[in-house]
């Protein structure tokens, strides 16, 4: 009987109740709570689609080298593996997702492996942060061999799948047909505004806006700050001098249509800072390492590989506008992967 690899993969999502990392999320206002709410099943939702996309392009078979030196033929991305990818609380406390977690933002990290630093760690524990922590032992870990891995390949695909999946949903940022309301109007945007505070002005900007019909065409700009003040001109500023919450209104508008869009600007009386948990522990360039955990040595007389179906399935075009997306995003996943690890280990030694 052959030896079958289970690997587990983690999606560490904003919490909606309170942990040892974030302990106010029941003071979270009812629409945080919805809104993390939503996420989390969008999350879970995404997990099929993206491993059929995966089986569709003609990744469903893993050839990789097992403990007994022999080749071992595994399916892959199929329906049974499911479990393997487990949602769950935020408990890594990744620097770059706190934040804004205890902002109520819904929020994901996407984790492989974390538990290089714990008391019994599992022996293929990755060594995140030490000085042989680089690609050629994730492909050890991999398949064995120094050389490029098709296991982690794959592996660092998936989060890349996952993020595009999340990222084409409506309720994300989705995709809307240049005519969606009014047929030739321009295609309008507000720039990014952040937390805004009573009697500090704030600059706005509607400069991504443009006539898809004629991408030269002049365009006007109205704006209505919801207090009662108006302004025009691409680039405009205003003082809210009140707390409370205001509709922002921008219409852009061209010889073809105008188009009006629109957000909640919330001002307050003082803009929240969230301290960084990490601060007090400064770095030494020399991370310790775990006596506990024996790297493994790569055999270079070997390799995996992946095996594609010989014609792979046509993907459907509910899914073929992520396709091309997941490659370019596999390298930035590698620093997302990198990140959690660094600040597990960070998470450790403050423990």
């Amino acid at each position: 009987m052959g030896i079958q690899i289970i690997s587990l993969f983690y999606i560490d999502l904003s919490p909606l109740q309170n942990n040892q990392l974030y302990q106010n999320q029941d003071k979270l206002s009812q629409q945080q709570k919805d809104n993390i709410s939503h996420f989390r099943v969008l999350m879970q939702q995404a997990v099929m689609p993206v491993m059929a996309q995966f089986r569709a392009l003609g990744f469903q078979t893993l050839v990789y080298h097992g403990d007994n030196n022999q080749d071992v033929s595994q399916s892959v991305f199929t329906p049974d593996q499911l479990n393997n990818i487990i949602p769950e609380d935020d408990n890594l406390g990744g620097s770059d997702q706190i934040p804004f977690t205890l902002a109520g933002l819904p929020c994901v990290t996407f984790a492989g492996n974390s538990t290089y630093y714990d008391n019994n760690p599992p022996p293929w524990s990755y060594p995140f942060d030490q000085k042989q922590d680089t690609i050629q032992l994730m492909n050890t870990f991999a398949s064995g061999s120094s050389q490029k891995a098709p296991a982690l390949v794959l592996a660092l695909a998936l989060p890349g799948m996952l993020t595009t999946w999340m990222l084409n949903q409506p309720d994300i940022l989705g995709q809307v047909p240049a005519d969606a309301r009014v047929s030739g109007a321009p295609i309008a945007a507000i720039s990014d505004i952040g937390q805004t505070q009573v009697n500090q002005s704030i600059s706005l900007d509607g400069k991504a806006a443009f006539d898809p019909n004629n991408n030269g065409t002049a365009l006007n700009y109205a704006w209505d700050f919801g207090d009662g003040s108006k302004a025009s001109g691409v680039a405009v500023s205003h003082t809210y001098t009140t707390t409370g919450t205001y509709t922002l209104s921008l219409t852009v508008s061209s010889a073809n249509g105008s188009r009006r869009i629109s957000k909640l600007i919330h001002v307050v009386a003082q803009t929240t800072n969230y301290p960084n948990p990490y601060a007090g522990f400064q770095p030494d360039g020399v991370p310790p390492p775990n006596p506990r955990v024996i790297l493994p040595v790569p055999n270079d007389q070997q390799t995996g590989q992946v095996s594609p179906n010989s014609t792979p399935t046509p993907a459907t075009p509910s899914t073929t506008s992520y396709t091309i997306a997941w490659i370019l995003i596999a390298t930035v996943i590698v620093l997302l992967l990198i990140i959690t690890w660094l600040v597990r280990r960070r998470r450790k030694r403050q423990g």
